[in-house]
């Protein structure tokens, strides 16, 4: 006997939010009605699914924590206390997410924002001054090398699978994607042009959430394997579908479903796809396991982005792909070895050896 899943006050409020099927309310309904079934349905579309989702698990840590079962409103001192109380087990990164969630609950049942407070955002600069006072550094997935890349593509065999995980590694790469755009990226929405490759305008992002701006991501022609424009010919031709989800589950038997894959999904397939590639030789079985686990989606859009620096490519051309907004944003996926290389002590000592 399946038991039935306990729902709790607050899955009842943010599940209101993140219904699959919330459709824009009839024109011929009585007008009061109609204005506040147009309210909760703009105002769902005013963030992305996966963002209601985290800030559920965000606020469930908290409400596990005050030991109610519904603590909203609250009060801005039951945050201070909820902040220092997590301020050695969470990273001041994770923290600041945790009020962004609680900042969100709060607007969305109209009362005030307690987590505007003067004195709780100084607890939180705070924490994350001591935080860097014990040499914490905020988590970055790592990025994968020219050598490691080709190592991964070539070791992935041309089964339906195979096929489907080698597009995704390399359209992934390519387009410097977000996992939430990669995952849900569409067959329609990529546009061929037969000496240059894909074309695939925007919809909507992280940084363009009103897709206010015409924005775009080529995928071009490459060589072989590693060419992501036949993959993806090859995929869609696998699939025998000219619309919907490009990157989607298999069934046991290997058949392509319906829906596109989650982006949970995408990881553990980069995951997968790592660890069998045999290029991490750490020998403690541990650690291995570990850095398998720190790769993700967002490894191929931090390659994408360690590559093309390292070898000199202007910031401006590369988010032209990424779409950053903050040309500050990309000395974030620097790594160390890539400090000599553009440093000026490096251009004085060679000028001295040279003398």
């Amino acid at each position: 006997m399946i038991e039935k899943e306990t729902l709790t006050p607050l899955d009842g409020l943010i599940n209101a939010l993140i219904a699959q099927q919330h459709p824009k309310p009839d024109k011929n309904l009585a007008a009061h009605i109609r204005y506040e079934k147009l309210e909760t349905f703009y105002r769902k579309k005013a963030y992305a699914d996966n963002t209601y989702r985290s800030y559920k698990s965000d606020l469930q840590d908290f409400i596990r924590w005050a030991g109610i079962d519904l603590p909203f409103p609250t009060s801005v001192t039951l945050i201070k206390h909820y902040i220092m109380d997590r301020a050695d087990t969470l990273a001041p990164t994770t923290l600041n997410h945790r009020i962004a969630a609680l900042s969100f609950i709060h607007r969305y049942m109209d009362v005030d924002d307690p987590t505007k407070d003067s004195k709780l955002r100084d607890i939180l600069s705070g924490i994350r001054k001591d935080r860097l006072d014990d040499d914490w550094e905020s988590a970055q997935a790592p990025a994968l090398t020219v050598r490691q890349i080709k190592k991964l593509i070539n070791s992935i065999d041309d089964d339906v699978s195979g096929l489907r995980d080698r597009t995704l590694i390399l359209v992934g790469l390519v387009c410097a994607f977000r996992q939430s755009e990669l995952s849900q990226l569409k067959i329609e929405w990529l546009e061929k042009t037969d000496d240059q490759g894909y074309v695939y305008r925007v919809k909507r992002s992280k940084t363009d959430q009103d897709a206010s701006k015409r924005r775009y991501k080529v995928i071009p022609y490459g060589e072989g394997k590693m060419c992501p424009v036949k993959a993806i010919d090859d995929l869609i031709l696998a699939m025998g579908v000219k619309k919907g989800a490009l990157f989607r589950g298999l069934s046991k038997a290997d058949n392509f479903l319906k829906n596109a894959m989650s982006h949970t999904t995408v990881n553990r397939i980069i995951k997968k796809r790592i660890e069998k590639s045999g290029f991490i030789a750490e020998k403690d079985s541990e650690k291995r396991i570990a850095k398998i686990n720190s790769y993700s989606c967002h490894s191929l859009r931090a390659s994408f982005i360690t590559i093309l620096r390292a070898m000199g490519v202007a910031d401006s051309k590369i988010m032209r792909q990424t779409h950053h907004t903050n040309i500050n944003i990309l000395e974030m996926y620097d790594r160390h070895d890539m400090q000599f290389k553009h440093s000026p002590a490096s251009d004085l000592t060679q000028v001295l050896a040279n003398d």
